[in-house]
């Protein structure tokens, strides 16, 4: 088939990455803060700052393991149908383009009615201007010619 377009969203790997390195960075240094810990520090507060870096380290890493379902996004248009991967997909989905009664266009979705579903394709998490035009100049050629 023909490739004719192609729009990747990289946004959840840059942020996968920071939560990465935060989780690393608040685990070692609560590992220096336990391992540098004196004998006449008091109990109760060191449980409490220890307890308080525990909770974001969890949540850091919580975050990077729940983003990996996030990760691929794309909108490819090819001669006869669309594919595609957003951030409420588990797998690759296709759009025949034959099959389109009605596209409508939104500021951070697109409505793409067929014969037999509707189709809504967030595109939030595309950030850049001109991927985010782009992907609606698009569809504004494909609503055109199913008209």
């Amino acid at each position: 088939m023909e490739l004719i377009d192609r729009v990747e969203s990289k946004r959840m790997e840059k942020f996968r990455k920071i939560f990465f390195y935060l989780g690393v960075g608040s685990a070692i240094i609560l590992t220096l803060k336990v391992f540098t810990r004196t004998s006449h520090s008091g109990t109760t507060g060191f449980l409490i700052d220890c307890l308080f870096m525990i909770l974001p380290i969890y949540m850091m890493f919580k975050g990077y393991r729940n983003s990996k379902t996030r990760l691929g996004q794309f909108i490819e248009w090819q001669a006869v149908d669309i594919q595609y991967k957003l951030k409420e997909d588990a797998s690759i989905k296709t759009i025949s383009i034959k099959s389109i009664n009605n596209i409508n266009i939104g500021l951070d979705s697109i409505i793409v009615r067929t014969d037999t579903e509707e189709f809504v394709l967030n595109i939030e998490d595309f950030t850049n201007y001109k991927e985010i035009k782009r992907i609606k100049r698009n569809f504004e050629i494909i609503k055109k010619n199913t008209a």
